[in-house]
């Protein structure tokens, strides 16, 4: 099905479907619409992921990266993380880098602000 959709398929219905219904869907078809029968609706919504929110993100993140998170916030640098958390500046980049794959950003700014969202 989806892979009709890739194609250039402009609808999807059933062979079930009634011969009304068949009619009804190539009408709208030929006026641009899109047809689909809620089933079918179903079945490609499934193949998108769920958004998370900002909630469920920041639930994602381990207490350490959560600790780190929260230095950040404040306008700490990685070294200076590192030094009052007493780690290696390797270990705040490596949980750094899992805070943003977890929040889904690139770059501090949007984790912070994703921090100070949360709620």
């Amino acid at each position: 099905m989806l892979s009709a959709f890739c194609l250039g398929a402009n609808g999807y219905i059933l062979k079930s479907s009634s011969s009304k219904k068949i009619t009804e869907s190539a009408k709208d078809v030929v006026e641009g619409g899109s047809p689909l029968t809620p089933d079918i609706a179903g079945k490609i919504l499934q193949h998108f992921p769920k958004r998370q929110t900002v909630q469920d993100e920041m639930e994602m993140l381990g207490n350490k990266e959560k600790e780190v998170l929260d230095w950040m916030v404040n306008g700490y640098s990685y070294k200076m993380i590192a030094a009052e958390l007493d780690k290696s500046l390797e270990t705040i980049r490596m949980q750094v880098k899992h805070i943003y794959k977890k929040l889904n950003v690139q770059y501090n700014a949007a984790a912070i602000l994703k921090a100070l969202n949360k709620n």
